[in-house]
C-alpha cells in the first residue's frame, strides 16, 4: 500500500501549480490502477476542509470525496493518536501533529508515504516508513 499526504489530493483536484497537478493526478491514477492507494479519515477531513476553505464548488468536493472515500480502508484508533501525541511532544512538533498522525497511520498499515511537504523529512528518524518527497 502507498499512503498519500493530503497535499497530493489537493494538487490533483485544484490547479495551484500545473506541474504538481499533472504529477499528482498521474501518481494517484497509477496507485488506483494497482489498487495500492491508501488514505485515512484524516486525509478526507483535511481534503474537504481545504477545498471548502478555498471555495471549491460543493459538487466538486462531493464527487472528489466519493472517489477518494473508496481508498480510506482503515479507521484511526485512539492508540495511534496517543502515539502521535507522545511523538509530537517529544519532538516539540505538535503544531504539525497531523503530519505525525499521517506518518503513524502509514506505519501502522505498512505503507510508504508520499508528499510534497518537505517538513516530513524531519520525521524520518521516528519511523521505519519510507517517505517520498515529490
Amino acid at each position: 500500500m502507498h499512503y498519500l499526504d493530503t497535499n497530493i489530493l489537493i494538487y490533483a483536484c485544484v490547479n495551484q501549480d500545473d506541474e504538481k497537478m499533472k504529477q499528482s493526478q498521474a501518481f494517484i491514477r497509477k496507485l488506483q490502477n494497482r489498487d495500492e492507494l491508501l488514505l485515512s479519515p484524516l486525509n478526507l477531513q483535511e481534503f474537504v476542509f481545504t477545498l471548502s476553505k478555498i471555495n471549491v464548488p460543493r459538487d466538486h468536493i462531493e464527487s472528489s470525496y466519493k472517489l477518494f472515500r473508496h481508498f480510506c480502508r482503515y479507521p484511526i484508533h485512539t492508540a495511534l493518536l496517543d502515539d502521535a501525541v507522545s511523538a509530537c511532544l517529544e519532538l516539540d512538533f505538535c503544531k504539525n501533529i497531523n503530519d505525525i498522525i499521517h506518518l503513524k497511520f502509514s506505519e501502522q498499515h505498512g505503507s510508504e508515504l508520499s508528499t510534497f511537504d518537505k517538513d516530513f523529512i524531519k520525521l524520518q528518524d521516528i519511523s521505519r516508513v519510507k517517505i517520498n518527497i515529490l
